[in-house]
């Protein structure tokens, strides 16, 4: 027996958390499937508070008697307080656990919530700073994901998986600090980083402005909502498909390497498609755009996780998460700035600052030419397999 290995009694995850049982199998718990749903939900839930007010632009602007520019802080100040709460995230879950950090921010998130709910109730002068205060309380939660309904459950999760889904997922880790360290020399890692924030960030950045570039050309609220939808929608399914590419092959630079082109693409194509009375070529345009924007995002984490390991898992991914809320705030604040005024031709249109995604997007996607991601998780795995010693 290897010094290393853990006594006959007691499996590799036993040691990690210090309990003394029978060895068991790894393999995935039916708990890991109830907290894939309630991911979803929490997800969900985030992306509802995020972009409740740019949902509706028009009305809720004239509701609160504020310009387009100051709504978007509403998203902004979401994506600020991603950022900073992102960044001491790894420490917590290492110090807390994932479970305690779910319960914090479920009321957290519950409580920012109702205060946004307050704004119905005073004068309309005072609704958007009402508002703006309930978003900043429900924004801090965000990384955490997590609202009133989903909170109700998490309680109920176990603390830890009874049996590990894999060998690797019940060794020993470096320290949240010393593995920052190593990221920072991983040059890998730097390329997608750049490819992450750019091409989710502006993903993020367009879920929240479309439908103010949409709304100048005659189209409704309510149109401009179901491109929204179909861009959410149309992203679940290009995740789903990514996931299951990753599952069969296990070859995320493949997807990659395909899926960013194609991101590029359905950029070029809103500069041409946001014209008047064509809403099925708009709404084509989304329906690529979230497929293949939205489907990169789990590549994204997955790869970062696999090609960093043993550094935890937590720490590339909020890293990540970081990045992107940064980038999706600064490209806010630009698609904003290039709005055109008052006297255009439509009135307030975008179609400079959709000119200015795609050239933004094109650029960032260069790391992927240079990204060669090793896949040092499952080749621990697999080494395991194929020598249980």
């Amino acid at each position: 027996m290897h010094s290393h290995d853990p006594p006959p009694n007691q499996s590799p995850f036993d040691k990690v958390h210090g309990m003394h049982t029978p060895p068991k199998k790894e393999q995935v718990s039916p708990w890991a499937w109830f907290v894939i749903g309630g991911a979803v939900l929490l997800n969900t839930a985030v992306n509802l508070t995020w972009l409740s007010a740019s949902s509706a632009p028009r009305s809720t602007s004239l509701w609160m008697q504020v310009s387009y520019p100051t709504l978007n802080w509403l998203s902004n100040v979401s994506a600020i307080l991603n950022t900073l709460v992102s960044i001491p995230l790894p420490y917590f879950y290492e110090r807390f656990g994932i479970k305690a950090n779910l319960i914090v921010a479920g009321l957290i998130n519950m409580l920012g919530c109702w205060i946004r709910y307050l704004a119905v109730l005073v004068p309309e002068q005072h609704r958007f700073l009402v508002v703006m205060v309930g978003q900043t309380l429900a924004a801090i939660a965000g990384p955490m994901v997590t609202n009133t309904v989903a909170a109700a459950f998490m309680p109920l999760l176990p603390r830890q998986p009874q049996t590990p889904p894999s060998y690797s997922a019940c060794q020993d880790r470096i320290g949240v600090f010393k593995g920052m360290k190593m990221l920072a020399r991983q040059k890998d890692f730097w390329w997608l980083l750049i490819l992450a924030s750019t091409g989710f960030g502006m993903a993020l950045c367009f879920s929240a402005i479309i439908m103010e570039a949409i709304i100048p050309f005659g189209y409704s609220e309510q149109q401009a909502g179901v491109c929204v939808a179909v861009i959410i929608i149309s992203g679940l399914v290009g995740g789903g498909v990514t996931g299951y590419w990753m599952g069969l092959r296990n070859d995320h630079n493949t997807i990659i390497k395909i899926f960013t082109p194609l991101t590029i693409f359905t950029y070029v194509m809103f500069i041409f498609q946001i014209i008047r009375n064509s809403l099925s070529v708009i709404i084509i345009a989304c329906i690529a755009n979230g497929f293949a924007s939205y489907g990169l995002f789990s590549v994204y984490l997955e790869l970062a996780s696999e090609m960093t390991y043993p550094v935890p898992e937590c720490v590339s991914n909020c890293i990540i998460s970081a990045a992107c809320s940064v980038t999706t705030f600064l490209f806010t604040l630009i698609l904003d700035a290039l709005r055109a005024d008052g006297n255009a031709n439509p009135p307030f249109h975008m179609q400079s600052s959709l000119i200015a995604a795609s050239v933004i997007v094109a650029l960032g996607s260069l790391p992927c030419l240079f990204l060669k991601g090793d896949m040092k998780r499952l080749a621990v795995d697999q080494s395991m397999t194929t020598d249980p010693k």
